[in-house]
């Protein structure tokens, strides 16, 4: 169990303003409250740091689901409608501004999360206290969680380390008053472990979560309605290095990288095509798209390191609904980081929209083997479509029949000293696991300590070359 130092309330006796606290979101130094069991929201804004309420309102035009589920994506305040939909509102005034089409099925969820770097929404299901991790864009349920000890939930929220890339789902349950926190979900949300953190006392029932910085806050909506505060920084320090003689060590899987020349928009970025999902929806998010008339359009994928690759695969999307055809690739270029370049002709292979796809609607190049640390296709010719876009649902890359994923590459940092700043940039989990059967691909060496270069000198750092074998090396 992790410790976690209780700060005491920080907003107390809320009902004696005439508010009962549901569903919690932190915008920047502000605390949006949403009040229990309404159908027209009401919303009270305190100040993060003096508790003070600065103001009031309600969301007209929008009919609260069941008791009133609010989130935020760190900039926006978000509500859900009768339709378990996202409503986005003005966070100064509760003015609706956009009402979005997915139904997320909140249930009476307290408290939601939308993460739009990783594409991901989270919620605790009221009845049976499920958590469920949703890509954000298209509605699809990526996994679902019950808690250790269960119970009714209300809220979910994740919280991102500051100094570091790992992050964490953190869970409030109404009626056991418990708290829990996730594994690292910085790399992946499948297999995941919840932990109790935490217990407000045993006559309370505890609502929505909010956080700013390391400090948590937390709705109790019985015996006395007050949202309570607590330090979570306890969390931060939860990490580890591995020593070994005089160095210590840190293991990571970098991930892979994908751009392209163009996009049409932020709905279909390049990142899309690499996330191993293939929807035919035409969802935003589902899919890269190139701009309009990018004659020239090319998608590259960058691995952390060189590695052998001989084929790539990919799934492109014609659409070809409401008159719309997308343009495919017929000539393209295939470029590396090593080697020369070649040019090829595909067959006209696609995916309508919403069509199941099977083998034979994905473009297949393969190649002798070949090292490279990227590999990028360009469309030199197209089959003709109207509009022009080139677009790719999925884009793979195989080595000897094995497709290639992030989860390959291995990365040892090799750090010099045991400062705080390195354990907290550095330090793995301590619920990483690591594979001794895994091989360690690349090596990276981090040096703290600068030395002011003078005349003539280059740089001081020995090598051990009996344990790194050195087959060349270059100065730049």
């Amino acid at each position: 169990m992790t410790d976690v130092i209780a700060l005491g309330d920080a907003i107390d006796a809320i009902n004696s303003v005439g508010f009962t606290p549901w569903g919690i979101a932190v915008i920047g130094k502000e605390i949006f409250v949403s009040q229990y069991n309404v159908t027209t929201y009401k919303i009270k804004v305190f100040d993060a740091d003096t508790y003070s309420v600065k103001r009031e309102f309600n969301i007209n035009g929008v009919t609260a689901n069941q008791y009133g589920s609010i989130g935020t994506d760190g900039t926006n305040l978000m509500v859900s409608n009768s339709s378990e939909c996202i409503v986005t509102v003005d966070k100064q005034n509760g003015t609706a501004i956009k009402t979005g089409t997915i139904v997320y099925r909140f249930s009476l969820t307290a408290t939601f999360d939308v993460d739009l770097e990783r594409d991901l929404i989270v919620f605790q299901q009221y009845t049976g206290g499920s958590v469920r991790i949703i890509r954000y864009s298209t509605g699809v349920i990526l996994n679902t969680y019950k808690m250790p000890t269960s119970s009714t939930g209300s809220g979910a929220i994740i919280y991102r380390k500051k100094g570091g890339s790992e992050a964490y789902i953190v869970v409030s349950q109404y009626f056991n008053n418990m708290i829990f926190v996730s594994g690292d979900i910085s790399k992946s949300t499948d297999n995941l472990t919840f932990s109790h953190i935490y217990t407000y006392n045993n006559t309370s029932k505890i609502t929505g979560l909010g956080l700013k910085g390391n400090q948590l806050f937390i709705g109790v909506y019985s015996p006395s309605s007050k949202i309570v505060r607590l330090d979570i920084s306890s969390l931060i320090i939860d990490k580890f290095l591995i020593s070994s003689e005089d160095r210590l060590y840190s293991v990571d899987n970098p991930p892979l990288k994908s751009s392209a020349s163009t996009t049409a928009n932020d709905n279909f970025p390049a990142q899309a095509a690499i996330d191993g999902i293939v929807l035919t929806n035409n969802a935003n998010g589902s899919r890269w798209s190139s701009a309009l008339n990018d004659t020239g359009a090319s998608f590259m994928i960058e691995f952390p390191f060189s590695i052998e690759i001989d084929q790539i695969r990919f799934l492109q999307y014609k659409h070809n609904n409401s008159g719309s055809v997308h343009s495919r690739i017929r000539n393209c270029e295939v470029t590396f980081s090593n080697g020369a370049p070649f040019q090829t002709t595909l067959n006209d292979a696609s995916v309508d929209y919403n069509q199941v796809p099977t083998e034979s609607n994905w473009s297949v190049i393969q190649f002798p083997s070949r090292k490279t640390s990227f590999v990028k296709i360009q469309r030199l010719s197209s089959y003709a479509g109207s509009p022009d876009y080139i677009s790719f649902i999925e884009f793979e890359v195989y080595s000897k029949g094995k497709k290639i994923t992030k989860d390959m590459f291995i990365a040892l940092k090799a750090l010099n000293n045991s400062t705080e700043e390195n354990y907290l940039k550095h330090g793995m989990s301590s619920r990483t696991e690591i594979n001794l059967d895994d091989e360690i691909v690349g090596k990276k060496f981090i040096v703290n300590q600068n030395t002011t270069l003078g005349s003539g000198k280059v740089f001081k750092q020995k090598i051990d070359t009996s344990k790194i074998p050195i087959k060349n090396a270059s100065i730049t």
